[in-house]
């Protein structure tokens, strides 16, 4: 499932009201499409943003697929990561959760929230882990191929991992970034009320 534009706009206006770490781990699953413990669970030391593009690598441990991830930062999310950086402190997690030994934020807080916010725009039939979709939904309508959409989203499995990873040693940094920033363009134009650009993906020759 995933929201209408209207729907989505009002979903990111809500997500203004919340006061916690929920509004920006929610802001980042729909810019990066990732999932719910990969960005609460961020920690300083996983994120490299020196003074221009950064980005962020997902240690293996803690994806669902074991594998070391690389994402780079489109602007709006670089700039959601430099604020909790700030806003983080000592701690050596991006979102902190209030407790005497340090970890990361609970995931279930996050979900209770996102589950009330889409219950109030009138979509109750979807759930937080539709925000992944939405991403890759929005990817693939500013014409990011499938494959580059997988890289994205970190869904390289089983006997195709194996294989590719032997004959093709491309990191496809370019390419990851040039997809989220698509995304992201039409989804604040999208937030913003206007009509989405009509910049389109093209392949490197």
């Amino acid at each position: 499932l995933v929201m209408s534009p209207d729907k989505l706009k009002a979903f990111w206006d809500a997500l203004d009201e919340l006061r916690d770490n929920s509004a920006y781990i929610l802001k980042l699953l729909l810019l990066l499409g990732c999932r719910l413990g990969e960005i609460c669970g961020a920690r300083h030391d996983e994120l490299s943003m020196g003074t221009g593009a950064g980005q962020w690598t997902i240690p293996g441990e803690r994806t669902k697929n074991k594998l070391t991830t690389i994402i780079p930062l489109p602007p709006k999310a670089a700039e959601l990561f430099r604020r909790a950086t700030t806003m983080s402190r000592d701690s050596p997690f991006l979102f902190p959760a209030r407790r005497i030994v340090p970890s990361g934020f609970d995931g279930n807080h996050v979900s209770r929230q996102c589950k009330s916010i889409l219950r109030g725009i009138g979509v109750p039939e979807m759930r937080l882990h539709d925000l992944r979709h939405q991403a890759a939904t929005g990817m693939a309508q500013c014409g990011v191929p499938l494959d580059i959409r997988q890289l994205v989203q970190n869904q390289i499995t089983g006997r195709r991992q194996a294989i590719g990873s032997r004959y093709d040693q491309h990191d496809y940094a370019h390419e990851k970034r040039r997809a989220l920033e698509l995304w992201e363009h039409r989804l604040h134009a999208i937030v913003a009320g206007r009509t989405p650009p009509g910049d389109r993906y093209v392949a490197i020759p």
